[in-house]
């Protein structure tokens, strides 16, 4: 490879690199709304039931792309609604937007302005100094019942007041959770809401994978915006063993890589080094051509 390809090979490299970084940096230009609609006011007042369903609602279309945080860091590029820039508009403003859309978000006028109108009170909620809406602290039970051979799984929900008193929590967003490696399996594909006396209840599955002893570790969780995070956890003998020669029973918690046992996949082990050594070798080569073009710098 003669000097000048390699100089353009290096400009190529470089310029690919700052182009990937300006992906990530991007600069959403200015967004227009005409005055009639920036003079909206929202319907709805600020009000810790109206900001749960508009926080529901972020979880569900809009935290793909602008990021558990509304910091903008989600799957593709979007703009950050944590900034002040963003907080500085207007009520009927952000409501505009959510409706027309642009560019890679689309309009979600299809949800009806009401829902939409929660939403900008979540997105105002942010940012905004609410010391007049409050969390709620609340407890949680959980507990079992078996039926025959139907196992259930209970969690009873309480609020708790300033007077020392509790009372259920009702019609609140909770779910019911086995804990994995990667995170936490859901037992119900549907959002699970409390009854009068604040409980969700579930049949137990029959085929989830257990330890070598069976046992799984179940949680029950409320995920209503309105209540601090509250989280009960128990350890249960309801799982299911797998084959011994099961490949997903090698995956235990005694596995590691640098481990000298029989956990230690010689597959994955030559792929380690295999990936690792590629990389090395790869910087190695990148090294050697810098030197060989600056030694023909300086001889030329």
């Amino acid at each position: 490879m003669s000097i000048m390809k390699q100089t353009k090979f290096y400009i190529l490299t470089i310029v690919s690199i700052l182009m990937g970084f300006s992906v990530l940096a991007i600069d959403f230009p200015p967004w227009d709304v005409p005055e009639a609609e920036a003079a909206k006011e929202n319907p709805l007042p600020m009000e810790m039931k109206y900001i749960s369903e508009g926080a529901a609602l972020y979880n569900t279309q809009c935290v793909a792309c602008h990021g558990v945080n509304a910091d903008g860091m989600g799957a593709i590029p979007a703009a950050n609604l944590s900034t002040d820039a963003f907080r500085e508009q207007s009520d009927g403003s952000i409501f505009h937007k959510l409706v027309v859309g642009r560019g890679t978000m689309p309009s979600f006028k299809a949800l009806g302005d009401e829902s939409l109108w929660k939403l900008v009170l979540y997105l105002r909620s942010l940012g905004e100094d609410l010391e007049e809406v409050v969390k709620k602290k609340a407890s949680v039970l959980l507990s079992t019942k078996v039926e025959g051979d139907q196992k259930m799984l209970v969690a009873q929900f309480f609020e708790l007041q300033e007077n020392g008193k509790e009372s259920p929590v009702a019609n609140a967003k909770a779910g019911l959770y086995v804990k994995r490696y990667f995170g936490n399996l859901p037992l119900s594909k549907e959002s699970l809401f409390t009854d009068e006396e604040g409980k969700i209840s579930l049949p137990f599955p029959t085929d989830i994978p257990g330890d070598n002893e069976e046992n799984l570790t179940v949680l029950a969780q409320l995920e209503d915006f309105a209540f601090e995070n509250v989280q009960a956890s128990a350890v249960l003998p309801w799982g299911t063993l797998l084959p011994e020669d099961s490949f997903t029973k090698q995956w235990d918690n005694t596995r590691a890589l640098w481990r000298g046992n029989t956990h230690v996949p010689y597959w994955m082990l030559g792929m380690y080094l295999g990936i690792a050594g590629g990389v090395m070798l790869g910087i190695l080569y990148v090294l050697l051509l810098v030197r060989k073009i600056k030694l023909a710098g300086k001889n030329a």
